[in-house]
């Protein structure tokens, strides 16, 4: 897991994401190609909902991920 999140390994949200992360059962899948990482983050698109979708279409996270909710200020009506 670090290996495959290494960019975001000295980030502080990291811990928190690598214990939910690894706290239950998994699907193990063997990525083999050429460039398989690259590959598979190709496949799931940028990690932001909206650039997925303005950038990447066809990717996982354009077609099926959800954004951030709105900030609380556009949900609380005076």
């Amino acid at each position: 897991m670090d290996e495959f999140y290494a960019e975001h390994k000295d980030r502080p949200f990291f811990p928190a994401l690598k214990q939910f992360m690894t706290s239950g059962r998994v699907v193990a899948l063997a990525l083999q190609r050429v460039s398989a990482i690259k590959a598979w983050r190709a496949l799931m698109g940028p990690t932001s909902t909206d650039k997925a979708k303005a950038e990447a279409p066809l990717s996982l996270r354009a077609l099926h991920g959800t954004g951030p909710p709105p900030p609380l200020r556009k949900l609380i009506r005076h």
